[in-house]
């Protein structure tokens, strides 16, 4: 957070949005003890090169440790729901609630990603 902040502080100016009432608590965050895997950090589908077969993931410049529902704004946005439990068997492992958020119903999880990169950005 305290790159991130500072950066989005500077790039909403630019654009004359004043955002302290998000952004002065985010700084505050700090790093989470919990977060500690290699994610992609933006992983959705136009960041996939498919053929047969994946064949590659592009765009890492915002590669970081996190929590591994980072990057899982690519289930909820792509994958279908009856497919969750097929995908994050792939996936691997990820920790705080994040699978029985993703098999949750309605927009919940979107909101919850968001929480989850929040706090580990």
């Amino acid at each position: 957070m305290t790159r991130r902040v500072p950066w989005a502080r500077e790039a909403l100016a630019l654009l004359g949005v004043d955002a302290e009432d998000i952004l002065a608590p985010a700084e505050k965050l700090g790093p989470r003890p919990d977060c500690g895997v290699l994610c992609h950090g933006d992983l959705h589908i136009r960041q996939l090169l498919v053929g047969d077969a994946l064949n590659g993931i592009i765009d890492w410049v915002d590669v970081c440790r996190a929590d591994p529902g980072i990057d899982l704004s690519l289930l909820w946005s792509f994958v279908p729901r009856d497919m969750f439990g097929t995908f994050l068997s792939e996936y691997g492992p990820v920790g705080g609630g994040v699978a029985g958020r993703s098999a949750s119903p309605g927009p919940g999880p979107q909101r919850d990603a968001g929480q989850v990169r929040a706090r580990c950005r």
